[in-house]
């Protein structure tokens, strides 16, 4: 794998998804070639923008830096359940862009040269056991109510192989820091 750019949120939705009972999830695709366990712990529920291989590197991370970014929101509009790679299943809140979301779209399309992912969702989890995955959406269900705006605060850039990292916050403040600025002197 390469890198991924994606959408946080200022909602709570791991507080959500623990408040529906959901402990034990995982929210990374089989496919990703990396320790699933610790990539869980470090990427946040986000909602994937765009992403490369790493052999594009040269093409994109030099640009990421001219990504103007705007707080901006989409809709949760409701629950699904899709077939994952690896024989798996993923439980996900499907999205629809709402104020400024579309510009920051456009903006990301103008600066990469290529448009942003089509298929706007927040994974939630993913599992081989379907039976735990149509649990968890009966439990998520009952304690969630759509429409639902939630607002994104940023976007982050993580490379996606072991061990998953942070790179860098695009979040709207005058100096954008990579992971490694923000720790320097730590």
């Amino acid at each position: 794998m390469g890198h991924t750019l994606v959408a946080t949120f200022s909602d709570n939705i791991a507080g959500m998804v623990l408040n529906a009972g959901l402990f034990a999830n995982n929210k990374i695709p089989y496919r990703q070639h990396c320790d699933r366990s610790a990539a869980n712990r470090v990427l946040p529920y986000h909602a994937t923008l765009f992403s490369w291989d790493r052999r594009q590197d040269i093409f994109y991370l030099p640009h990421i830096d001219k990504i103007e970014f705007t707080p901006c929101s989409v809709v949760a509009e409701q629950l699904g359940v899709m077939i994952g790679t690896g024989y798996s299943y993923v439980l996900f809140l499907k999205l629809r862009p709402a104020e400024g979301f579309d510009a920051l779209c456009e903006n990301i399309s103008r600066v990469t040269g290529r448009p942003t992912e089509s298929f706007l969702h927040i994974t939630l989890s993913v599992s081989k056991d379907q039976e735990l995955i149509n649990a968890q959406q009966k439990a998520l269900a009952k304690s969630l109510r759509f429409p639902m705006t939630l607002q994104i605060n940023a976007l982050e850039l993580y490379h996606i192989w072991d061990p998953v990292q942070l790179v860098k916050v695009l979040d709207g403040s005058e100096h954008e820091q990579s992971e490694d600025e923000n720790h320097a002197g730590s």
